[in-house]
């Protein structure tokens, strides 16, 4: 499957998402040659990531049922993640683990992504449609290391679930912050975080 085929199945699933999937593809292109990652599955994975957003939340636990069931024990935000490597697999016959792996897990993340998977989760983040305030701590990162830029989706999305009261976060969420917190160093991303405040205010 090339690039282009995925973004016609794409457009075929889901074309009001269109331009967050454009978006998310040229971030992850620019990132996996930033960082000499695979071209070619970052922006396959891109393309395909929302395949499974527009199914029916029905349709979507049917699916995860007989599939991954510890899905339907946490927010239906994360069934398409999961649901869309289904389709792949069956319907697409896209067997690249790395690909899947970045699919299912671009919403939760996990803690021991391989280097497509980091690409992915930030893309998606942070293409250019994205105007959330974190956006813009998150864009600084990503310029200068994925873990970095991994670790500061991770944190805030953790703490935008928390803040809302979620109770049913699902663990791989929280392990994917902690297991970066540890790997990036509590001290260095905060001297980060204080540096970016410092220098560009916001």
């Amino acid at each position: 499957m090339d690039l282009r085929l995925a973004l016609e199945i794409a457009q075929r699933y889901t074309p009001e998402r269109m331009e967050h999937i454009y978006g998310t593809v040229d971030k992850a292109t620019h990132l996996a040659e930033r960082f000499s990652v695979d071209l070619y599955k970052c922006q396959i994975a891109a393309a395909l990531h929302d395949l499974a957003k527009n199914i029916p939340r029905s349709k979507q636990e049917a699916i995860l049922q007989s599939y991954k069931p510890d899905y339907l024990s946490y927010s239906p935000n994360v069934y398409h993640g999961p649901v869309a490597r289904y389709l792949l697999e069956r319907e697409f016959d896209i067997t690249d683990r790395s690909i899947l792996n970045a699919v299912e897990y671009h919403v939760t993340g996990h803690p021991e992504m391989d280097e497509v998977l980091k690409v992915l989760y930030i893309s998606d983040y942070i293409e250019r449609g994205r105007t959330h305030h974190p956006v813009h701590f998150c864009r600084y990162l990503s310029t200068i290391d994925l873990d970095l830029a991994v670790l500061g989706v991770s944190d805030f999305k953790l703490s935008y679930l928390r803040a809302k009261q979620a109770d049913n976060i699902h663990p791989l969420t929280i392990q994917t912050h902690q297991s970066f917190l540890e790997k990036v160093g509590e001290a260095m991303y905060e001297s980060i975080k204080d540096h970016y405040q410092r220098h560009f205010g916001r």
